[in-house]
């Protein structure tokens, strides 16, 4: 249903695709399907409880974003990051369907220091999922800002990253919430020195089968 639903959308103009996409996810929503296939999304169980308080990186149109605001509960807090003006109107008009009002969105990309960088998003099926930080001029300016000037009065429990390929700024702007806070990390990692960063800072790392994330949790 969603590969057929693709097909047709991408016959029509892209202010009409935005629309038919919110339609479309809005109604997954209430169905109860919003979901993704990733492996680490069937754990989140697992990883947090009600009241708990959890970091979505790279939220996209916010399929972790929904479950994990289940989850946690209207007591607990979700911090959603999605730097990408259009995917970010996706995202923020799916949460006003999610059950609990427990989700902050914030439209900037999280990194190793404040900035403004050019984002480059490819012309891809299914929405922004390719988009990525770049040296060249785009004509997308996006502001990026490291976790850490962030003050979280509460214990963040979970951070998810997807950030394609730019993870390793983005642990490095987070390193104390991390030493702070000791949250489990789902990372997309691109490269060995995020691993190494991470587990300098006493993570372990477990890679289930197949998938393109890492599950980091902190030692005893």
């Amino acid at each position: 249903m969603a590969t057929l639903f693709k097909r047709v959308a991408a016959r029509f103009p892209v202010s009409v695709q935005h629309e038919l996409r919110r339609h479309y996810y809005a109604l997954q929503i209430r169905r109860g399907r919003f979901q993704t296939e990733e492996q680490e999304f069937r754990l989140l169980e697992s990883m947090v409880s009600l009241g708990d308080w959890v970091i979505d990186v790279g939220a996209n149109v916010g399929h972790y974003t929904a479950k994990l605001s289940r989850l946690v509960g209207a007591a607990g807090r979700v911090i959603a990051f999605e730097p990408v003006p259009r995917t970010f109107e996706l995202l923020t008009a799916n949460a006003r369907q999610f059950p609990h009002a427990n989700v902050t969105l914030m439209n900037v990309a999280l990194s190793d220091k404040p900035a403004t960088v050019c984002m480059d998003v490819p012309e891809c099926e299914g929405g922004a999922y390719l988009a990525h930080v770049t040296n060249e001029q785009t004509g997308l300016t996006i502001l990026t800002l490291p976790l850490d000037a962030i003050p979280l009065p509460q214990r963040v429990r979970l951070v998810k990253i997807d950030a394609e390929g730019h993870e390793l700024a983005v642990l490095k702007g987070m390193s104390n919430l991390l030493r702070r806070d000791r949250p489990v990390l789902i990372v997309e990692v691109s490269s060995e020195e995020s691993k190494a960063l991470l587990g300098d800072l006493g993570y372990t790392m477990e890679k289930l089968p197949g998938s393109p994330n890492c599950i980091f949790r902190p030692e005893p």
